[in-house]
Order: structure tokens, then sequence, then C-alpha cells
């Protein structure tokens, strides 16, 4: 699913968590925000989910468990606040993703 850059607005739907059988789930450079729901822990199949330049926050390690081999996220907001923490992200960007870095960790 492949829905970015679409001027979307407001929060993600919980029953996005139902569609398991998406590999990739790709939603930066919307004006998305809140948390990532906790039903996204089903989306077992995902391995691409890129969720940079929005205004999501929260901690999202209960994604890592799943297979998902490259994930992005504004892990940096304005004046350094922390906006989505993950410990599985490949790409951290700040300033609604206009400046990123790739994760060494990962």
């Amino acid at each position: 699913m492949v829905i970015d850059e679409n001027n979307l607005h407001g929060t993600l739907p919980q029953e996005l968590g139902f569609l398991s059988a998406l590999t990739t789930v790709s939603l930066y450079n919307n004006q998305l925000y809140g948390t990532i729901p906790l039903s996204y822990v089903r989306l077992v199949d995902v391995e691409k989910f890129y969720a940079q330049g929005n205004s999501l926050t929260g901690l999202v390690d209960f994604m890592c468990e799943n297979k998902i081999r490259d994930m992005r996220a504004d892990c940096q907001g304005p004046s350094g606040s922390t906006q989505i923490q993950c410990q599985c992200c490949r790409l951290c960007c700040q300033d609604g993703g206009k400046k990123c870095h790739f994760n060494n960790s990962k």
C-alpha cells in the first residue's frame, strides 16, 4: 500500500492492522499525526514501513518483531524533540523528513 505524498490529514486508522497480507506500507510526506496503533503488530508480512515526513509520535518497537527490514520514521522533531522511538528504524529523519540519516545499528 503506497499512499505517500497525498496530502492526507489525521490519525492512522486502527483497521489498517487487519490488512495482514500487506508487504509494504508507505505513508511518508503526508500530514498524519498521533501514534502508530498497536493493531499494526498484526502486520506480520510488512517488510517496508515508511512513515517519515509526518507528525507521528510514540514507541513503535512492537513492530520490530515482525519481518520489517526497512523501517523509516521521524525520530527527531523540531528542536530535537523525540517523535518516533524505534530500535529497528533503518532511516531516522528530523524536521518533517527533510534531514535523514541511516541508523548504523540496523
